[in-house]
């Protein structure tokens, strides 16, 4: 029994929800529109930064989800008069600060005023917004919101007054829920038009009216034969501040107090500003907005929308249909007579190219196709009848030319009418949708002087249409071309071809080895359009193709001598040249001064590497060496490089030492032909150290000794010993064959910088008293150290002559060789397999004692 109560009442609530929704009989329609509103809705105009005291400052939202999820929707309903389709959105509107608003003292309209169209344009119709729900905005717009109840509330009847400056007054009941019927607004379903929209607040007996803004991008719906449209334009999301102190918050209704805690005095938005809306709050009455705001780096912040003035375009409720009525006038088909002459066709393959690239990478293979021309052929039949049918060709020939001329002009004033979509220029907008309905009828209309003339010359000669027809049909033809490797199929595209038309493919495909490309049109060798061809001979076309050869010398040039590496870089196979190759190649060199060919250790010398790059291929792309380093036996103190070795990829040359790159001193030429220069970096060098840096500010400079630009030269070290100094030079990867060459620079050293065999160090030897050890004034490598051999001079100047004079206070022991400890030394000498021990005294066998 329970069970039947509820069913019955679910379906009661399902009838009376169902009679609500599609019919109202009792209660407000939109079409309640009073005579004061017919008449003087457009008296006062009200803006929402007018002051609260002029009684014109409207505040209005549309909603963009709170009801409906795109902000509009196409409903179907029944205000009496049977059922119609309307557009249906929600929104909330005031005249703040003006008066009280009840339940029973004010109303919201919607003015539609039509701007674009083809008839009626200038026409206004007003609709009443039925209230929506019991929407209160006293909360939202309340200054000084203390929580439930209203701060220093307003009188009842109170007018005018200012919510800051004065008190704050209830907005009662003030939702709105709009329906504007679509067969009022658009009785003509084939025709584009427009409409702009007002907003009318109505309190008491004063009527404010202002043109209606949404600040939200809603998406097309379908209706009829088209799409209708709600919209502010393309800048609807501008919004500008005219409120003044207006706080920058982080949320919706964050207090004031966490907002001062955030941004300190820096937290209101800039007045008269405009932002970038980003996000809504339609969880009250009032909607807040969330802007990109440029005080905090862009980070959304908040305000509501009693400060905020809407920008973008007026509304523009529009409905666009492209549909094109079907033409008045009619044509009867062209009758096809019998040919007498037989389509002929031929494709070709005239070139094919193989590009060299590394092992298993993606190569790309251009190949050329051309289709042959036989309207030698078809002219020699036209011939035999062309002279019958001259006069309707020719008048076919222009009424085409001039129906080219008709579509160009209709394209135009379509590109003009999206255009002028875009302003809210309407008369124009007006003007191109009257031409372009003109234009389509004047192009219906030329189509079928055509085909009249069409169908007069296929009476007479209907041979000559039928070849007419087959050739224009034939105009383009499509086939595949495929690209095989190895008799692998790499590769499929369509081409299409006019006759005598060549057309380049290009085909990216995965190289794996060398072997042999080949390219086939038609490779089916099927009829085309049902036209076979004349001869499959040449069809297909071949060449080799190659991987890149990483090609290294067995053994690097010596001196006086070219490193040499080629390869080939792409072949070509081609009707008119038959096969060709094309190569790239590298020639490599050194030079040394020949001052610094003999060097003495420690001293640097300079050394050119010379490149030319040749590309033999004016089609290929590709680099002359970008890429050379030096390879050196030996390495001074503070430079970065490290002992590497570099292993061939081709053979087993291997080049070690350290590595030093080498910069691009001088280019010259082109990429075709180009020659490079190469040295080492510029080095830093110590006056007194000799130490050798890479830049001026090293972590290990002592900056008492004076540094000196070393120029670009390498250093020896000052313990090389004399000899050959030989180093390797190697030019790494150039070209598409990342060819390799390397040449060995040789510098003979003589002489070194201590210890010289000759007795010619660069160091000068001299003895030092304590009493005066630097005649000519200290140095920075002795500043502050001087004491180690001033503090010698006693020991100096009272040393005593004989050993046994020295009292025992000098040293802690002394100890002497006496005859008996001179023959234990002889004989310890004499032992058999006697060898000194690194480290070990002699003394230590002897029993001779020393210091602990």
């Amino acid at each position: 029994m329970k069970y039947l109560k509820t069913l019955s009442f679910l379906l009661i609530l399902f009838i009376t929800s169902f009679i609500f929704d599609t019919k109202i009989v009792h209660g407000e329609t939109p079409y309640d529109v009073p005579s004061s509103v017919k008449n003087g809705w457009n008296d006062n105009l009200g803006l929402k930064n007018f002051p609260a005291t002029t009684g014109k400052r409207l505040v209005y939202d549309v909603y963009s989800k709170k009801y409906t999820s795109n902000g509009y929707k196409i409903v179907n309903k029944n205000f009496g008069d049977g059922t119609r389709k309307y557009v249906n959105f929600q929104g909330w509107s005031v005249i703040q600060g003006h008066k009280r608003h009840t339940t029973t003292n004010h109303e919201t309209y919607i003015v539609a005023r039509k701007v674009i169209g083809l008839s009626g344009v200038g026409q206004t119709k007003i609709y009443k917004a039925l209230p929506r729900g019991n929407l209160s905005a006293t909360e939202d717009l309340e200054y000084n919101n203390q929580g439930a109840g209203v701060w220093n509330e307003c009188p009842a009847n109170a007018t005018n007054r200012d919510n800051e400056l004065h008190c704050n007054m209830r907005y009662d009941n003030v939702g709105f829920d709009v329906f504007l019927p679509l067969d009022e607004l658009f009785a003509n379903e084939d025709e584009s038009a427009s409409w702009t929209l007002f907003i009318v607040k109505k309190v008491g007996s004063h009527i404010v009216y202002s043109p209606l803004n949404i600040p939200f991008e809603f998406s097309d719906t379908k209706f009829q034969k088209g799409e209708v449209s709600l919209s502010s334009g393309i800048n609807a999301r501008s919004l500008q501040m005219n409120g003044t102190n207006v706080l920058r918050r982080s949320y919706p209704r964050q207090i004031p107090a966490e907002v001062r805690e955030e941004l300190g005095d820096d937290r209101y938005f800039q007045t008269g500003k405009y932002y970038t809306q980003n996000d809504s709050d339609e969880s009250t009455t009032a909607v807040w907005y969330g802007v990109r705001s440029s005080e905090d780096r862009n980070a959304k912040k908040w305000a509501n929308t009693a400060y905020w003035t809407f920008g973008g375009e007026q509304a523009l409720l529009s409905y666009r249909t492209d549909y094109i009525p079907p033409p008045t006038a009619s044509c009867p088909k062209p009758v096809k007579p019998k040919p007498r002459y037989s389509y002929e066709l031929d494709f070709e393959v005239t070139r094919i190219d193989g590009k060299t690239v590394n092992k298993n990478s993606n190569t790309v293979t251009e190949v050329d196709v051309k289709r042959k021309s036989y309207a030698s052929d078809r002219n020699e039949a036209k011939l035999d009848v062309q002279s019958d049918i001259n006069t309707r060709n020719t008048k076919i020939t222009n009424y085409k030319n001039e129906l080219t001329t008709l579509k160009s002009q209709e394209s135009k004033i379509k590109k003009d009418l999206e255009e002028a979509e875009k302003t809210n220029n309407y008369d124009r907008i007006n003007k191109l949708m009257k031409d372009l309905q003109s234009k389509r009828q004047e192009i219906v209309n030329k189509e079928c002087q055509i085909n009249t003339l069409q169908e007069e010359i296929d009476h007479y000669k209907k041979e000559l249409n039928d070849l007419k027809e087959v050739e224009t049909g034939n105009t383009t033809m499509t086939t595949p071309v495929i690209v095989k490797f190895n008799n692998s199929q790499k590769g499929t595209q369509n081409v299409t071809l006019r006759e005598n038309e060549t057309k380049t493919l290009v085909y990216t495909w995965k190289l794996t080895d060398a072997g042999t490309v080949l390219a086939d049109i038609n490779p089916e060798r099927k009829a085309v359009s049902g036209v076979t061809e004349e001869t499959y001979s040449n069809n297909t076309r071949s060449t080799p193709i190659h991987v890149a050869s990483q090609y290294t010398p067995n053994a690097c040039a010596k001196p006086n001598e070219t490193s040499y590496a080629e390869g080939i870089i792409r072949t070509e196979n081609s009707t008119g040249e038959g096969q060709k190759v094309f190569k790239e190649k590298v020639y490599t060199t050194i030079a040394i001064p020949e001052e610094h060919k003999n060097r003495r250790a420690g001293f640097g010398f300079e050394y050119t590497i010379s490149t030319r790059y040749v590309n033999e291929d004016s089609e290929t792309n590709s680099e002359s060496p970008n890429n050379a380093k030096s390879y050196m036996p030996t390495l001074i103190e503070h430079l970065p490089y490290k002992d590497s070795t570099w292993n061939s990829p081709t053979n087993k040359l291997k080049i070690s030492g350290f590595e030093v790159p080498l910069q691009n001193t001088k280019t010259t030429g082109n990429s075709k032909d180009q020659k490079k220069e190469w040295k080492v970096p510029v080095y830093f060098v110590e006056e007194f150290s000799g130490n050798v840096f890479l830049t001026e500010n090293h972590s290990e400079r002592n900056y008492h000794d004076n540094l000196l630009d070393g120029g670009r030269k390498w250093f020896l070290p000052f313990e090389q010993p004399d000899g050959i100094y030989e180093f390797t030079t190697l030019i790494e990867n150039a070209g598409v064959n990342n060819l390799n060459t390397c040449v060995i620079g040789e510098v003979e050293v003589n002489g070194s910088i201590i210890g010289d065999p000759n007795g010619n160090d660069d160091f000068i030897k001299r003895s030092v008293t304590p009493n005066n050890p630097f005649p000519s004034g200290i140095g920075w490598n002795w500043n502050g150290q001087e004491s180690h051999i001033t503090n010698l001079n006693n020991w100096y100047n009272e040393w005593y002559q004989y050993p046994n004079q020295i009292p025992f206070s000098q040293y802690e022991k002394t100890y002497f060789l006496t005859t008996e400890t001179i023959e234990q030394i002889k004989k310890y000498n004499e032992k058999e397999n006697y060898e000194y021990e690194l480290g070990k005294s002699i003394f230590d066998s002897i029993s001779i004692p020393s210091k602990e």
